[in-house]
């Protein structure tokens, strides 16, 4: 959820000379820390630690640096932290953040209801109406059960911080959904002015030129990602994805297949792709081993009726109808599986059942798809067409 990037900004707030001698925390500090934050959000925990040495009692800082714990480390170091630092201190306040903390405590620990719970108190405890984060919360809780509702969650957080770089992402990524790419554009473009280290705008922004058919534009977009990380998987499966799909060229969508899986072996996008070119290129039995490291990985119909084809090819008829069997229990409706199925009978020299499947073929399907099955079976050398 938060995006992590290891940047220092605390020696920039320092020299801004905002601390108060007292150990409250300055209204402007706070409001300085959290813009920062904002358009930097893999902040690394120990940043909040200098500013709790000087203002402990800050519900400010105690919140959100267990709300970033959680996130960014885990749960359970989350509540130990927010648990301790209630417990030894009794200036505290029960405060936005510290509600804001707990919701995210209980939302990663599954408990949705508790956590509603808690962003709600936040929200009515934020009297001066600043907690933009626990608007961000509140998204991610109704983006699937009500995208409105979301949507109005995030532009409240963007009318608090017009450069809150999460949220730009965000809304970006929610107009691609929508398949409105002229907005998701703008937004992502916000986004990469207001965050110009932030990964995940460059590949959001590139998606969209992918979308808009502007295939230079978007490699242009991963290149500025491999500027930041030379090893970031997302942006070299994304010029993969281009190079096989809309340039055309395999062997460069293959070379970086490949890099993908030096850093992670087990890649399911890698190995489909791989096994993708392998099999267009009639290399059948490289394309199995891909394909059948892919489906290990996840259970993708396309994967799986690729895979088929590799084996009908390959004439391994065993392995090709335990395949269809298992697609034909799933209820996948592709009509290459029937024509798999034709193709298994012909090769195990069923005739009588290939003329029968044939002939269902053409009552039940239309009868442009009759004829592309007649194209394929001319393909493989099948010239039982039905009276």
């Amino acid at each position: 959820m938060l995006k992590r990037f290891n940047i220092n900004i605390i020696s920039t707030l320092l020299s801004m000379n905002i601390f108060s001698q007292g150990d409250k925390l300055p209204p402007k500090l706070m409001l300085e820390i959290d813009k920062a934050i904002a358009i930097n959000t893999d902040i690394s925990i120990d940043y909040f630690d200098d500013y709790l040495k000087k203002y402990p009692s800050s519900d400010y800082l105690v919140g959100i640096k267990a709300y970033f714990m959680c996130y960014n480390q885990s749960k359970d170091s989350a509540f130990t932290f927010l648990d301790s630092a209630l417990k030894n201190n009794n200036q505290l306040e029960e405060s936005s953040y510290i509600n804001l903390a707990r919701g995210a405590i209980k939302n990663q620990e599954g408990n949705i209801h508790e956590a509603t719970k808690y962003f709600l108190k936040s929200i009515e405890l934020d009297k001066e109406k600043i907690n933009k984060w626990v608007l961000l919360e509140l998204y991610y809780l109704h983006e699937i059960t009500d995208s409105s509702v979301a949507l109005d969650y995030l532009n409240k957080a963007l009318k608090i911080d017009g450069c809150f770089a999460i949220v730009l992402y965000e809304l970006s990524n929610y107009y691609y959904k929508k398949e409105r790419f002229k907005d998701a554009l703008e937004r992502a473009n916000d986004c990469i002015r207001c965050s110009p280290k932030y990964i995940q705008a460059y590949n959001q922004k590139a998606l969209v030129l992918i979308e808009l058919q502007k295939y230079d534009d978007a490699i242009n977009q991963y290149n500025q990602v491999f500027k930041i990380d030379k090893g970031d998987i997302e942006a070299i499966l994304g010029v993969a994805y281009i190079h096989q799909y809309f340039i055309k060229d395999h062997d460069l969508s293959g070379k970086y297949y490949k890099e993908a899986l030096k850093i992670d072996a087990n890649n399911f996008a890698a190995c489909k792709g791989l096994g993708m070119i392998a099999s267009e290129r009639g290399e059948c039995k490289t394309a199995i081993d891909y394909l059948q490291k892919a489906i290990l990985i996840y259970e993708d119909n396309e994967v799986a009726i690729e895979l088929l084809y590799c084996f009908v090819a390959e004439e391994k008829i065993d392995k090709a109808k335990e395949l269809y069997i298992k697609l034909s229990e799933k209820s996948v409706k592709d009509k290459r599986i029937l024509l798999f199925d034709i193709l298994i009978d012909h090769l195990s020299g069923n005739k009588n059942f290939v003329i029968e499947k044939v002939n269902i073929f053409k009552k039940t399907q239309s009868h442009e798809d009759f004829l592309w099955l007649e194209q394929q079976l001319g393909h493989w050398n099948i010239d039982l067409i039905p009276q």
